[in-house]
């Protein structure tokens, strides 16, 4: 594991910019979507994630507004490969990362080292 810088990663995916999931299409996201989500009652049962399943806008929402005001504890997990979207598990908790101004997030780093370089 390691800490990431989240300005470098993001000059390689940036999904608060480029949402990665299937279903979305309600273009980037901001403070301006979450902060509704930041002043209601947040949902803090803990929830798998299952790439699978389809949410709703309101639920990718919500969890992005759960990790911003909560934080996590488990790493992102990145996977560089060739023509392969590196955040393998972590989406909503990078955009959460990205909307705290956070310099730094941890993650599990694993691939192409040539292009894991390409983070410094």
């Amino acid at each position: 594991m390691m800490l990431v810088r989240i300005t470098s990663l993001i000059k390689i995916v940036n999904p608060s910019e480029n949402p990665p999931w299937r279903e979305w299409t309600y273009g980037s996201i901001s403070m301006d979507n979450i902060h509704p989500y930041l002043t209601s009652n947040l949902n803090t049962e803990k929830k798998e994630y299952n790439s699978l399943v389809s949410e709703t806008k309101d639920q990718h929402l919500s969890k992005i507004a759960y990790f911003y005001k909560y934080g996590w504890e488990e790493p992102i997990l990145l996977i560089f490969r060739e023509n392969y979207y590196p955040v393998a598990d972590g989406n909503h908790r990078l955009i959460a990362a990205q909307l705290r101004g956070d310099e730094f997030i941890l993650a599990h780093v694993e691939g192409n080292l040539s292009l894991i370089r390409t983070l410094y």
